[in-house]
């Protein structure tokens, strides 16, 4: 299982860290994404 931050997505959109190549090749159903919560 792979917890993805909102860093590590931005990098993969990006094109950065090489995760364009890695995170690809892992299955969705291994993936997870953090929720970015904001308090006011």
């Amino acid at each position: 299982m792979f917890a993805l931050d909102t860093n590590t997505v931005a990098c993969f959109f990006k094109g950065m860290g090489g995760l364009g190549s890695r995170l690809p090749a892992v299955p969705p159903a291994e993936t997870m994404v953090s929720t970015v919560l904001a308090f006011g």
